[in-house]
């Protein structure tokens, strides 16, 4: 339904439909909906507005999405999806901070800047989700792809393409986006 649609994503039901064009509350199944998310408080997740110190970090986000040469709605969404814009999130295998990054892949990022960063500082989180993005989107040449091998490992999605339980994942970001 547009109103589990609505609280799964954290907006509201009237921005489903405005985005949406949509006259009716009635979907059918494999819909595909836009999920905004938006620098307006109109398009802006309801969870994301009630917490103005996450939204604060949306400049940073702007910025290093900028800097890399990375679509802002989609590390927006990657970032949303990944933690609702939370530095403070630790995943069971280690993932942190906003961007949920692996020990490893911090690592990587730091190679490729030739810099050490802290990924639990935000601003930090989100320039390395940022740069780790652009380098994924360069490597695959698709949104698809990147978002794909930012969950499961470049490597995987090379050897073995997009892990089916990885798909919804991606179209959940995209949806975002």
């Amino acid at each position: 339904t547009l109103t589990s649609v609505a609280q799964r994503f954290g907006v509201t039901v009237g921005a489903l439909r405005t985005a949406n064009r949509l006259t009716t509350d009635n979907l059918f199944a494999g819909q595909q909906l836009v999920i905004p998310l938006g620098s307006s408080s109109a398009g802006v997740p309801v969870r994301l507005q009630q917490r103005p110190e996450r939204l604060s970090l949306e400049p940073v986000i702007d910025r290093w999405a900028a800097a890399y040469a990375v679509p802002g709605p989609l590390l927006k969404s990657l970032l949303w999806i990944e933690s609702g814009w939370q530095n403070s999130v630790v995943s069971s295998v280690g993932a942190m901070g906003i961007g949920q990054l692996m020990p490893d892949t911090v690592v990587f990022v730091e190679r490729m800047l030739g810099e050490d960063l802290d990924p639990g500082d935000p601003e930090d989180n989100i320039r390395m989700s940022a740069r780790f993005l652009a380098y994924l989107l360069e490597e695959t040449g698709s949104a698809e792809l990147a978002i794909a091998a930012y969950q499961q490992g470049l490597g995987a999605l090379q050897r073995e393409g997009t892990y089916p339980h990885v798909e919804p994942y991606v179209g959940d970001v995209l949806a975002v986006a």
